[in-house]
């Protein structure tokens, strides 16, 4: 219980983090470095 605990508190802590990533941000930064690349 206090590692989920301990979890829960770093993302409160962190949003900056993960936010980009839940907003899909990260997909457009990935497109715009890597391109076509990522089309396999």
């Amino acid at each position: 219980d206090e590692g989920l605990a301990a979890t829960v508190d770093w993302y409160r802590e962190n949003r900056e983090w993960w936010e980009p990533i839940r907003s899909g941000e990260y997909r457009a930064y990935y497109e715009r470095q890597y391109g076509r690349a990522l089309a396999g």
